[in-house]
């Protein structure tokens, strides 16, 4: 079928080929892309948003713990007023990054894992803080033993629950980041593979085609050509030098390509005409058998 294909058809073949190539590259590489991206702003905009939040939470706490001990532990009351100040104050800052926690959860989604280990922070929470105001109290009635008690034995332990829950939202947010992250390592590994196989198809097509039309050009021009390497031209009959001796003495034109046998027919018209005519015939015939003989040979030489 590519062998009855003129030049002008193969060459627009073969970069049709090569253009619906890249073309099928580039639809397959904006589609990889986007999708890498996508997956990207998901876990910028989720599991990122939501391990802030989550270190936000084990900031607070941490801290808090940290004033509650000194809280308890001071006997001054002033230094008493400002642990109590910023036990209020890492309070509020968690507050705040929980609302946001909730928020996030409404507006993107959240998971049944994720829906779990928030509601197991929620709890240990609700019970710090009541362990915590208990102690507080204690320690501002002025108790400051029982309240050292209650810290070591009670108050301690649920901080210290609740620091492992938070951290364990915090490891669960970095196992997806980190998923969506080799996913889309994995993507670009896979798409670069693609352009060199690509390009590899690319450039062995367009060798191929370069080579069959090369072919195919060089088997005309053989045919074309001569056993010698030379144009074969075949001259027209009337430019025989037989018949142009003839034409030069007032002879006929002979027919055929050899010009061999004595013709009597005129080979415009065939109309039989003597072998010898006036002299001033003559001339005007050979006049016109000359123009006329010229025009051919002109048109033989354009055709060849």
């Amino acid at each position: 079928m590519f062998s009855r294909l003129t030049v002008a058809q193969r060459l627009s073949l073969g970069f049709g080929v090569i253009l619906s190539l890249l073309i099928a590259v580039s639809l397959v590489g904006n589609n990889r892309v986007d999708y890498m991206n996508r997956t990207l702003v998901e876990a910028s905009d989720g599991a990122a948003v939501k391990q802030r939040y989550a270190i936000n939470f084990r900031g607070s706490v941490h801290d808090r713990a940290i004033a509650i001990r000194d809280a308890v532990l001071v006997e001054n009351d002033r230094a008493l007023e400002k642990h109590l100040a910023d036990i209020d104050r890492l309070k509020a800052f968690y507050s705040e990054n929980a609302e946001a926690m909730a928020e996030s959860f409404r507006e993107k989604g959240a998971s049944a894992e994720e829906q779990q280990l928030l509601a197991r922070i929620d709890r240990i929470e609700d019970r710090a803080l009541g362990l915590t105001k208990q102690m507080l109290d204690v320690r501002l009635a002025g108790d400051i033993a029982q309240a050292r008690q209650m810290l070591l034995a009670d108050v301690g332990q649920a901080y210290t629950e609740w620091l492992a829950r938070v951290n364990d939202f915090i490891e669960y947010q970095e196992d997806i980041v980190a998923g969506k992250m080799d996913y889309v390592r994995e993507e670009a590994e896979g798409f670069a593979s693609l352009i060199f196989l690509a390009t590899g198809i690319a450039v062995v097509l367009s060798a191929l085609i370069a080579w069959l039309i090369i072919t195919r050009l060089r088997r005309r021009r053989a045919e074309f050509r001569g056993g010698r390497g030379e144009p074969q031209y075949q001259p027209h009959p009337r430019c025989h030098p037989e018949n142009l001796r003839r034409l030069r003495t007032g002879g006929c034109l002979q027919p055929g390509s050899g010009g061999a046998g004595r013709a009597t027919e005129f080979p415009r018209t065939g109309v039989p005409y003597p072998r010898r005519l006036s002299p001033v015939l003559q001339a005007l015939t050979l006049s016109h058998k000359m123009v006329r003989l010229r025009q051919v040979c002109l048109q033989q030489g354009k055709a060849g």
